[in-house]
């Protein structure tokens, strides 16, 4: 596991409700806490964040949850 989550922390919550994880299963999660904080860094770059403040986490919490949708135009035949 990587520095992106703290393992001793992650167990000690899944411990704590008496259920056991394994090393893969830790391994995936901080794979995908990595990536999130990936997409938090290129969002702040993109829209010219300087710095990440707690005011400003939530419109880029936002940001990451709002697809871009691309409209494909559909002809239909109706007859």
């Amino acid at each position: 596991m990587s520095y992106t989550v703290r393992v001793t922390k992650v167990k000690k919550m899944f411990n704590q409700e008496k259920v056991q994880i394994s090393t893969d299963v830790l391994n995936l999660i901080d794979q995908k806490i990595a990536f999130k904080l990936r997409l938090i860094v290129k969002k702040c770059k993109d829209h010219n964040i300087k710095r990440l403040t707690e005011e400003v986490y939530p419109y880029v919490e936002r940001m990451l949850w709002a697809i871009p949708v691309k409209l494909k135009v559909i002809e239909l035949n109706v007859r």
